[in-house]
């Protein structure tokens, strides 16, 4: 009896003893209030990111008042996880980074892994050789530096993990930061508002640190400026005020209409789709906006059953209405209205009208039968910004002069002969740009340079920035040579007074395109309302986005779907 009872205390004391021997879990409610200097911010997201696992995340969207809660978990129960089923590959947190990150990754089994880290340009700058690791959740620290030791450059960069024949693929972005300040970094204390810098200790049982991040949600207001502050240290229901900068950075969607009838809609700023409009007829040809940004046309060409048709969308009420049946280009005027060229499919006459943005109702000016042949192809019109005149090429592919006012054809130009679909105008009124060809002089009918020659000029496009200060422009060859059209290119040309021109760069989407496992072209090219980005399709299922300032690749958006025929932007 004796035994029995002795062996039942021990067992009490097994159990009493067992919850000590586990990490406990506690939760505590964190709340307070997001604000600029002047305001509170409206619908913002706010992210407490538990360090020890980047995967373990809790968000909150701030009210109309700025304020916020939410719960987060110190601590959890240490048992084994689960084996994973498959190798996985996860985000790394933190996510732009300035000084450091970490990439989490889970193994099936016991393997031999390597991570390796590339750059834009598929360059490789840092590989680790992590050996043997076993079955289970892992993850590597990057500080952002190279296999030398030396600091790499802010861009975007991709990281690879590889085991035996399987290899994962992901994207971060590195914005840069100084050394000194990841030396005995303090560890920020927030209570009340008040912002305490305390020294590094020892942290007791039950505590643990956070990453707090706040970005912009789909209805933020006003729009923010992205904040992360590490080393939150929780140990107790807290009240956690932030203060963040206002972002008067213009924010964009994207918009790309595909072959497939759709238009997909992308967030500049949040980095993610959040919308797809469709029901077309097939083949989304072309679309535009109104300068307000809360309409959308898109022109659709015939396909099997399909008619040739026009359709307006409210951007607000997703309202689609067809106003034409016919094949279509829309380009917007100086003055902001929408100007249409409209054709049957077995004639040659062009139509040209101006369609009301309240009532969709189109106001047909004239007949012109230069124009046969030639729209098949977008952006083969532009306007003069000073004057009732736009310019465009007859079916024999001379340039001419067009008053939409008067409706008077005022000249032909003699000095181009070029066929190419794609052309800009400077904001003067007195160069025009053609894509993969020749500068021209409007006043003197001549030929002013060449930023690049194809025979094919409409595989290229070219945009010129608002300031009209240089050209972005795809598919084209060296200045002034009559050679091959190189693919996978992207060139950058200052533009002089005189309509000169000169080379500023071929930025070289190959290797980006190699290792993303698609196409190597460029196709279609817009500029920003800045000038500080552009933004490059590729013909099959990425764009990328172009530092005009750094002359670099800085971002790659991977379309969900094929063949993007046209992209916009419209500001948010």
């Amino acid at each position: 009896m004796k035994k029995l009872t002795c062996k039942t205390n021990i067992i009490l004391i097994l159990f009493t003893l067992l919850p000590l021997l586990k990490i406990q879990s506690q939760t505590f409610t964190i709340q307070g209030n997001v604000s600029t200097d002047s305001t509170a911010v409206k619908y913002a997201s706010v992210t407490f990111v538990d360090q020890s696992d980047w995967s373990r995340k809790y968000t909150a969207i701030t009210d109309s008042l700025g304020n916020y809660q939410l719960n987060v978990i110190t601590d959890v129960d240490d048992d084994k996880p689960s084996v994973p089923m498959s190798f996985e590959l996860g985000q790394n947190y933190p996510n732009p980074f300035s000084s450091e990150t970490e990439i989490p990754y889970k193994l099936k089994e016991q393997t031999d892994v390597y991570i390796k880290i590339y750059n834009i340009l598929a360059q490789e700058v840092r590989t680790f050789s992590l050996g043997l690791q076993s079955n289970g959740v892992h993850a590597v620290t990057w500080d952002g530096r190279n296999n030398f030791g030396d600091r790499v450059t802010p861009g975007i960069y991709f990281y690879q993990l590889q085991v035996g024949n399987e290899t994962l693929v992901k994207k971060m972005n590195y914005t840069g930061g100084s050394i000194s300040s990841e030396i005995q970094k303090p560890r920020v204390f927030f209570y009340n508002g008040e912002t305490v810098t305390k020294p590094v200790k020892i942290i007791n049982l039950g505590t643990k640190l956070f990453t707090v991040e706040i970005i912009n949600a789909d209805s933020t207001k006003p729009w923010i400026m992205r904040k992360e502050i590490n080393d939150i240290v929780i140990q107790s229901d807290t009240i956690l005020n932030f203060s963040v900068h206002e972002d008067i950075v213009e924010r964009y969607y994207l918009y790309t209409g595909f072959e497939n009838s759709y238009i997909q809609v992308y967030d500049t700023e949040l980095h993610t789709f959040i919308d797809s409009l469709g029901g077309f007829n097939k083949y989304t040809w072309d679309i535009e906006a109104t300068t307000s940004g809360n309409k959308l046309y898109v022109c659709s060409r015939e396909h099997s059953n399909y008619l040739p048709t026009v359709y307006t969308v409210d951007l607000q009420t997703k309202e689609r209405r067809e106003i034409l049946n016919k094949k279509a280009e829309i380009f917007l005027s100086p003055q902001g209205n929408p100007f249409i060229v409209a054709w049957n499919s077995f004639d040659t006459l062009r139509q040209v009208g101006v369609i009301d943005t309240i009532s969709d109702i189109i106001e047909w000016i004239d007949t012109l039968d230069m124009l046969a042949n030639t729209m098949d192809l977008d952006q083969s019109l532009v306007f003069d910004p000073q004057a009732t005149i736009l310019y465009s090429l007859t079916s024999q592919n001379k340039l001419f002069k067009y008053n939409y006012q008067t409706k008077e054809i005022l000249y032909t130009y003699q000095s181009v002969g070029f066929p190419s679909y794609h052309m800009v105008i400077d904001s003067s009124g007195e160069y025009i740009y053609f894509a993969g060809g020749p500068a021209i002089d409007l006043q003197k009918d001549s030929i002013v340079g060449y930023f690049g020659y194809s025979e094919a000029g409409y595989n290229g496009s070219v945009a010129l920035s608002p300031k009209g200060e240089f050209l972005c422009a795809t598919d084209v060859g060296k200045p002034g040579l009559f050679e091959p059209v190189p693919t996978g290119k992207v060139a950058l040309f200052y533009t002089l007074p005189q309509g000169a021109y000169g080379s500023v760069s071929y930025i070289d989407v190959t290797h980006i395109a190699w290792m993303l496992s698609v196409g190597k072209q460029t196709d279609r090219v817009i500029f920003a309302k800045d000038g500080k980005k552009a933004y490059v399709s590729n013909g099959l299922n990425l764009i990328y986005v172009i530092d005009t300032e750094k002359e670099i690749v800085s971002d790659v958006i991977k379309l969900k779907w094929y063949s993007p025929r046209t992209i916009i932007l419209i500001p948010k």
